[in-house]
Formats: C-alpha cells, structure tokens, sequence
C-alpha cells in the first residue's frame, strides 16, 4: 500500500533527524514532538522505514532510541503515486524483469530494486507479466551487450576478432559501434569500419570470445547516420555493400494475403486485390534473409519481378527439394 503525502513527509522528517545525529540516539518522544503524531503512529512510520525502504534502523536500550547503523537516506524525496500508476509501474517492472532473467544488462535488476524501494511498494512474487517478449537464453553473445553500450555511450572505437558463418578466416577489425539491434533473437553491432569506410553490421555470436576490447580511441559520430534509414530497404540485417534497391512485386494467395496485410513485412503498394490473389510492390534490397522469408511461405507467394529474385528463389526450392530426393 503506498504511503500518504503526510507519512512520506513524517518518513523525511525522522530520516533527516537520524542523519544529523549521526552516533547518537533519537528518542521515540523526540520523533512524536518533530512529527506531531502519537507515539503509535511514529512507531508505524519507523517500521515502513525499515521494512519497506530496507533503513538500517536500530533500536538502542541502552541509548533510549533509534538509530542507523550504516549511512542510508531515503531515495526520492517528493513521489507520491495513485493506484493506477502503480499499476502501470507493475506492469513496466515486471517486463523489464524479463531481461534480467534473460542476462542482459544485469545491472538493471538492481536499479529495479531500489526502484521498487523507492516508490514505496513491494512487487508481489505472485505478480505475473501478461506481455511477453521473445527470448533464447541460450544465445552467446549476449554478453557483449554492455561492453558495446559502454562504447557506444562514451564514442570509444572498439577491436574484435570475427568470422562469420560464411568464412574460414578470423579477421581482426577495429570497429566504430553506432547501433546495437535484435532482430530474431540475435543480436547485432552496426558500427563504422573506416579501412573500408562503410557501415557494417556484426552478428554478435560470431565475435570470438575474450577478443572484444575498448580502445581509448574516440570517434566523432555522424549524426545523419540513422538506423532507420541504414535498414530502411532490407529484410534482416544483411546490408550488402552496393546491392541496388529493386522493385519487388510479390503475388499472395488469398489466405498468405490476409497474413501479410495483417502484418507486412515491409512498406508495401497494393497493386491489386482480387477474390484469386493479391499483388503488392515493394522497393528492397535481394538479400539471404529475403528468400529466406519468402521460401517460408511456400506455395502462398509468387514472385512476379525481378527475374533475379525468380532465379534465387526457385534455386533454393530446388536445393531444399534434392534433401528428399532418393537416388538408387
């Protein structure tokens, strides 16, 4: 139950009184005459003090009164919060406890607890979240996370070794981080390699392990670098250098359709609709992670143009297809 205004006022009051007498004691009389509440009250006030805001608060018999046995002050001085906003930060906690439980920053997991201490209310264990977010707790480069924001944060370039799933070689780069995204349960670095001078995304499962370090080497930022606009014409996070943006138009079957209008994938034009098909036209770069999206539809989607999307798409069927093809 949060406190009221007057309580949170008496709580200050007898926080500041214990704070200035440090190493000595303040009598229960002394609190009722600063408070001007019974004795009864105050002794409530001292409890949600120690209970609720986790104050070092001691009774001494042989000092006749309370004091702390280690530096503590109360974390906000002025919140008072109706029932419905304690809902709402209910609601807010228990998703951001999603990510503690998932490894991610685990820092956070005691800002929220001095959170929960300073707004006054306990989350109860019962409490369940009713949004959840998509998690692989076994992915291994999460543990990149922080060092990178830390980098990002501060502009500080960073060195790794990398080898992606597509290469045999271990490459050394020295990396200008600007981004760091989720896409599918993965996590990614776009950053700027300025031996190339382009921006470039990394996979951060593919970063060898102990090899990630924090230069003192900073970089100025280019502003007009969005992430938006860096993916804006892709599917995924396969940004190609130099692949040209095509006119994609795409052909759904009438149940594929209600699919993808339900939720596109990309911004689209809608072409036609009729009660045998629906045809959309879109503007993207032809990556891996395009055909691959496009496969998993099957026989709901058709590809009208380009031909090299139509050449790429069937080859992969074709590919998939001589997995269940039995030679004797």
């Amino acid at each position: 139950m949060p406190v009221s205004k007057n309580q949170l006022l008496r709580l200050r009051q007898i926080d500041e009184k214990l704070n200035r007498w440090k190493n000595q004691y303040v009598s229960i009389q002394a609190l009722v005459e600063l408070t001007g509440v019974t004795e009864r009250t105050v002794k409530e006030d001292l409890r949600v003090l120690r209970d609720d805001y986790d104050a070092p608060l001691q009774w001494s018999a042989k000092g006749g009164g309370y004091y702390y046995t280690s530096d503590f002050s109360m974390p906000i001085k002025n919140l008072a919060l109706k029932k419905e906003d304690i809902n709402k930060l209910k609601t807010a906690l228990a998703l951001l406890q999603q990510y503690t439980r998932l490894g991610i920053l685990p820092d956070v997991e005691d800002v929220i607890n001095k959170l929960e201490k300073a707004v006054k209310f306990k989350l109860d264990q019962t409490y369940q979240p009713y949004i959840y977010f998509e998690q692989n707790p076994f992915y291994q480069g999460i543990d990149y996370i922080e060092p990178l924001l830390l980098a990002i944060s501060q502009s500080k370039a960073v060195h790794f070794k990398y080898q992606s799933y597509k290469s045999r070689h271990i490459l050394s780069h020295k990396v200008e981080p600007y981004f760091i995204k989720e896409h599918n349960n993965r996590w990614y670095l776009i950053g700027y390699l300025s031996k190339t001078e382009q921006y470039t995304t990394f996979a951060l499962e593919r970063i060898k392990p102990h090899s990630l370090t924090i230069l003192e080497e900073y970089f100025y930022r280019n502003k007009t670098f969005t992430l938006d606009n860096y993916l804006k014409n892709a599917i995924g996070m396969s940004i190609l250098s130099n692949a040209p943006v095509e006119e994609i138009i795409l052909q759904f079957t009438p149940l594929q359709a209600k699919y993808f209008i339900s939720k596109p994938f990309h911004q689209y034009l809608l072409i036609e609709e009729t009660i045998n098909h629906t045809t959309v036209k879109m503007n993207l770069i032809i990556n891996y992670e395009l055909i691959r999206l496009l496969a998993g539809m099957g026989a709901g989607v058709k590809v009208i143009a380009p031909t090299s999307l139509i050449t790429q798409l069937t080859t992969y069927h074709r590919q998939a297809l001589l997995q269940y093809t039995h030679t004797t």
